[in-house]
């Protein structure tokens, strides 16, 4: 009996390390894939200097959320407010606005358009 199992269990046991190099050889090619833009913010979401925020529309204003955590942010009625608003509690951290409902998220765009296109201007 334990020379049928001894064998089944190190079968096992092999086959489970070869899938787990696979998969991370997998995640290694994706990331060595990636454009030198998105492995920055790959690299900024886990040194935790980025923060990914998920927008929510409330009467006349946005309320922001760390997407991760659900941690309240900041709230601004619009994208000018939660910039100013996000830069007084985060001083040395980045914000991007991923998440949250699709009207809001499109206002947002166009404002931080329309101001972009105001800054490149001047």
């Amino acid at each position: 009996m334990l020379d049928f199992l001894l064998p089944f269990v190190m079968g096992i046991v092999i086959g489970w390390v070869i899938v787990s190099l696979f998969r991370a050889m997998q995640a290694i090619n994706q990331v060595l894939a990636m454009s030198p833009e998105s492995q920055d913010t790959l690299v900024k979401v886990q040194n935790e200097t980025l923060v990914i925020l998920e927008v929510e529309p409330v009467d006349d204003q946005f309320l922001c959320y760390n997407y991760f955590t659900k941690e309240f942010v900041c709230a601004g009625r619009n994208i000018e407010e939660i910039r100013t608003r996000f830069a007084a509690r985060y001083p040395n951290k980045d914000a991007a606005v991923a998440k949250g409902d699709p009207a809001a998220l499109s206002i947002l765009t166009q404002q931080l358009k329309a101001l972009d296109e105001n800054c490149t201007s001047k």
